[in-house]
């Protein structure tokens, strides 16, 4: 049973990486020694993405089988329960789980206690809830208590660290976006042996903060949806004019939330004139159906007859593999949409049903080459062209949607070219006052 568990565990990781890999454009993984673990730890991250949080993490430590605390509502059914109860997850219960009884997790504790006295490597999500914003909430203290926990019935000599992973997506929702994991230093449990001596609760609460802290620092870490959505305005600003990685955007997002905050520390006026001349900017742009990348492409000089050529070149290659991908996408974004969920679920839906949708249609479709060829070398031909010309088929639809954006903005240059020249005077003045 046990070597079971182990073929499934490194198996549910393999297609996890293979389909991480599918649906995120590029997954940069910041000091990525500190993932090399060999010492009991309890893994933390904060959580915008539901369910692809703690699998971005785990699937990243290497020669270790993450346990993860599982919140009690995912036991609900007999067949949900022996599969949590069976893989590698440990049943910790919620307000909500109880409706409104008494919260019971001493079990809980306790096997956490025996996993990490043997070395163990366990996954908390310290936030609790999970929620698509670029914002670490206050810390649950469970983490911090169950870490405390198991050093003080260890006299504190266990060795307990807590490893902090800031979790960064472009947009969590959509697919072929880039995701950056940002791995902060080990927190060791012990630090806080003679606090806990004193007062278990005080203890756990400066160990939550400590994790916090190390979140925010390693994440961009907003204070409000209004600050939010103004950093999120000049980023794509910023982007239009110096296109860089998502790596180097997201330090470059750091710099730009710290400017936002001078400002609003340094001059009231000056953060409303910045408030003020963003909201014009984009409700303009909106007036015009357009966007800042093509207002910001509109005066630079390009050969349309060169782009007009590679895009017909590369149409045949894009057609095929929209055709013979467009069911595999499809339905699982259809699903999404009919299913309603909260909106930090899309992501887990689409690449789940990704999944099966490809595995299906891949299939299907492969039995049909080979049916009317009768010759397997072409069949496989056919079956390895899908996901690389299905990949450039979507890079190729929106390069051609961004043109096309910008050809568009173009014959409206000179019925519109006031405007126009309002938009670009506010796009002036927002990147002298923040600096790009």
């Amino acid at each position: 049973m046990k070597a079971f568990l182990y073929l499934f565990y490194h198996s549910v990781r393999l297609l996890t990486l293979t389909i991480f890999r599918l649906f995120y454009s590029k997954k940069t993984i910041l000091n990525q020694e500190n993932l090399k673990i060999d010492y009991p730890c309890i893994l933390v991250s904060n959580h915008p993405n539901t369910l692809h949080d703690p699998l971005h993490v785990a699937a990243k430590v290497d020669h270790r089988i993450v346990h993860f605390l599982v919140n009690a509502g995912l036991f609900a059914t007999p067949i949900t329960n022996w599969f949590f109860s069976t893989f590698y997850c440990i049943k910790i219960e919620r307000p909500q789980d109880v409706k409104g009884g008494k919260i019971s997790n001493e079990k809980a504790f306790a096997a956490c206690d025996a996993f990490l006295r043997q070395g163990g490597c366990l996954y908390i999500a310290p936030e609790g809830t999970s929620r698509v914003e670029r914002h670490i909430r206050k810390m649950k203290t469970g983490a911090a208590r169950i870490a405390l926990s198991a050093e003080r019935h260890n006299n504190y000599q266990l060795g307990l660290k807590i490893l902090p992973v800031g979790l960064n997506y472009d947009n969590p929702t959509k697919f072929r976006r880039p995701v950056l994991l940002n791995v902060g230093n080990p927190i060791s449990v012990a630090d806080f042996q003679t606090q806990d001596k004193a007062d278990h609760f005080s203890a756990a609460q400066a160990l939550s903060n400590a994790v916090g802290q190390a979140l925010s620092e390693l994440t961009i870490d907003t204070t409000d949806e209004q600050e939010e959505a103004l950093l999120s305005q000049i980023e794509i600003i910023a982007q239009s004019d110096d296109p860089i990685s998502f790596k180097e955007a997201f330090f470059r997002s750091k710099k730009l939330l710290a400017r936002l905050r001078e400002i609003e520390k340094q001059s009231t006026q000056q953060s409303d004139q910045l408030f003020t001349q963003l909201k014009a900017y984009y409700e303009g742009l909106a007036k015009l159906k357009t966007d800042d990348y093509s207002l910001s492409q509109i005066t630079k000089s390009q050969s349309l007859f060169v782009k007009a050529i590679l895009y017909l070149i590369g149409f045949l290659p894009f057609l095929w593999g929209w055709i013979n991908n467009y069911l595999v996408c499809y339905l699982p974004a259809w699903l999404n949409r009919k299913m309603k969920l909260y909106i930090g679920y899309s992501s887990t839906i689409k690449s789940i049903g990704g999944i099966f949708t490809l595995a299906f249609f891949y299939s299907v479709q492969t039995g049909l080459v080979y049916h009317f060829t009768q010759n397997a070398w072409w069949s496989l031909i056919y079956l390895f062209s899908l996901i690389p010309l299905g990949l450039f088929a979507w890079t190729y639809h929106l390069r051609l949607k961004e043109e096309l954006a910008i050809f568009k903005l173009k014959t409206k240059a000179t019925s519109h070219a006031t405007q126009i020249k309002a938009l670009q005077t506010y796009r002036t003045q927002i990147k002298k006052t923040i600096n790009l």
